[in-house]
């Protein structure tokens, strides 16, 4: 019998090709160098495209090369058109319409490769610079000074972070003394950092401000000092299509030695190996937003548990919460209508505010969370807290202080990621972040937690009147493989009656939800299973799925009707794929 495998590299052999809306400057318009510039960093041309990526860009090794960097001395400037407009959408990440890349880093107190640290300090070329705007390279709007920042100032690139997302503004330099590059990365929350700016900043020559829809044209101009320029990109997030190709570089063949298998059938494999996966979809995240002005039964949140716990405040718009560990688990939650794992990336934001909290002695298993969780294991009966059995959490806990002065109970707040396993006395299946800091009551905290895609660890940042309250840099390790998550909820966690007797009773509001979700189409793998390709990717609920397939990528053949989806991973199959290379394009719609 004649064998033939494919080797496990295949699922390796995917790459991200390239984005149809590009949302970078492409046009060098004028470029006058002025005096004081680096010499030989002339060439205007290095400020198109993205910012520099890949791993040998970071925070304390920025981008140097002249193919990476233009710099502009006193009097002069640099006029670029984007290659998508920018929107002032208030909407955007802190209010943030596009981002300037310059030259800038962390200054390093020691260390090597993650382990390298920084004092916080940033160096940059001081500049005074005009940052102007234009829908038509005609009418030009400069950017208030007393709002805009100079490029550089902040933030230094990071090559792994999206060019497209701000950080967040509210930063400082001391909330990054004596981190790892690590610890920067989580605190940029998926960034490639960068200094970020808004169009409702735009004034007239008289100062005063003007309404722009949107614009094309950015120039900077350099008063003085020098401004060495990477990129400028236009946030949020551009829309895309993932384009994956296979190829046949790491492929192995594995036949019996006395077997010969002719070059017609190898080449026939390999026909099919060259397929093509075109996901047609949006890669724009999808937002889910819950400010609470409307009743929010009638957006799709529901109870579960003890309904007294959870009263919708009309007049404030928040959800009043009641966190009482003497009743059973309860929770006040939102189906996602989409699955995620170990290879999205999502953010879950809110506003929190305690008004009262008491515990009794030893609290150390008591918490109120907020976050995701997969309703399925939530909602069964074996679920508990304090047992540990807990598996698929991505949350925000607070662990109060139970009065006593034992050092080891001192309130701390945290963030938990464990896995579909879901023991927290088992490390590598739980990820901990926790800093030693109560929350003061009255005070409203807003919270935002972060996973990026691929990575067994999560991120969190606290903040309360715009300044950073917690980062949580402290961290156990983890190595967990997986979790499943497909609700977000305010959870009430019922102690268990083997421990000694101890209870949390405490109020507080919970506002202003917004979970960042990943597209509707994404995570495409090709698969072969008999010689018939499989393509599986993940889903939103209600979702049409279809697989449509072309031999010259203009005319496409659906292959069979299509899927609507649960929110889960979906295969989708051809049953009888041609003779020749195909390219295969999955289409996501609203039935």
């Amino acid at each position: 019998m004649k064998k033939v495998r494919l080797l496990p590299a295949l699922a390796g052999l995917f790459v991200m090709s390239t984005t149809i809306h590009a949302q970078f400057a492409d046009t060098v318009v004028s470029y006058e160098s002025g005096t004081g510039f680096a010499a030989g960093y002339t060439n205007a041309n290095s400020a198109l495209g993205v910012s520099a990526l890949g791993s040998g860009v970071n925070p304390m090794d920025p981008p140097f090369s002249k193919s990476q960097l233009v710099s502009i001395g006193a009097g002069g400037e640099i006029t670029l058109q984007m290659s998508a407009p920018i929107l002032n959408n208030p909407a955007d990440a802190y209010g943030l319409n596009f981002i300037v890349f310059a030259n800038s880093f962390f200054v390093s107190s020691g260390g090597s490769g993650q382990n390298e640290t920084t004092t916080g300090a940033l160096f940059y070329h001081p500049a005074t610079t005009l940052i102007q705007v234009s829908a038509d390279d005609v009418n030009w709007y400069t950017l208030s000074p007393a709002l805009a920042p100079q490029p550089g100032e902040w933030f230094p690139t990071y090559g792994g972070g999206s060019p497209f997302q701000p950080v967040n503004p509210a930063l400082a330099t001391d909330n990054f003394t004596g981190m790892t590059l690590g610890q920067i990365e989580s605190l940029y929350g998926g960034s490639a950092g960068g200094t970020g700016y808004a169009l409702s900043w735009a004034q007239d020559v008289d100062g005063n401000s003007v309404g722009l829809a949107s614009v094309d044209y950015v120039q900077i101009d350099v008063e003085s000092g020098v401004v060495d320029l990477d990129a400028v990109t236009v946030a949020p997030e551009p829309s895309t299509w993932a384009l994956l190709l296979a190829g046949t570089a790491l492929l192995g063949f594995r036949f019996n030695k006395s077997k010969f298998i002719p070059m017609k059938k190898i080449m026939r494999v390999c026909s099919i190996i060259l397929f093509a996966l075109l996901a047609v979809s949006s890669a724009r995240a999808v937002t889910l937003t819950e400010n609470f002005t409307n009743d929010p039964a009638a957006d799709g949140w529901q109870f579960f548990g003890d309904t007294n716990l959870f009263t919708w405040d009309s007049t404030n718009e928040v959800e009043d919460v009641t966190w009482d560990s003497t009743q059973t688990n309860s929770y006040f939650y939102h189906p996602l209508g989409t699955t995620l794992t170990i290879a999205d990336s999502f953010t879950v934001s809110f506003n929190i505010q305690l008004n009262d909290l008491t515990c009794q002695p030893n609290p150390g298993l008591a918490n109120l969370g907020i976050g995701l969780l997969n309703y399925d294991e939530a909602t069964n009966s074996a679920f508990s807290r304090p047992d540990g059995f807990t598996p698929n959490l991505f949350e925000f806990d607070y662990y109060p202080d139970d009065g006593e002065e034992d050092p080891d109970e001192q309130p701390e707040v945290a963030g938990s990621l464990i896995d579909d396993v879901g023991g927290i006395t088992n490390f590598p299946d739980f990820y901990f972040i926790y800093d030693p800091v109560p929350m003061n009551y009255g005070t409203t905290y807003q919270v935002t937690l972060t996973h990026l895609a691929g990575v067994a660890s999560m991120s969190a940042i606290m903040t309360t009147n715009g300044q950073v309250y917690s980062t949580m840099p402290n961290a156990f390790p983890s190595s967990l493989d997986n979790f499943e998550l497909d609700t977000v909820a305010i959870e009430n966690y019922e102690q268990d009656s083997s421990y000694d007797a101890y209870d949390m009773f405490g109020h507080g509001t919970v506002g202003n939800f917004v979970v960042t979700l990943p597209p509707v189409v994404r995570n495409v793998s090709l698969t072969l299973s008999n010689g018939i390709p499989q393509v599986q990717c993940g889903t939103h609920t209600g979702y049409a799925y279809t697989l449509e397939r072309s031999t010259d990528l203009m005319t496409w053949t659906r292959i069979l009707p299509a899927t609507i989806a649960n929110g889960n991973i979906i295969t989708l199959t051809d049953p009888t794929p041609p003779a020749t290379n195909a390219f295969y394009q999955v289409l996501a719609r609203v039935p």
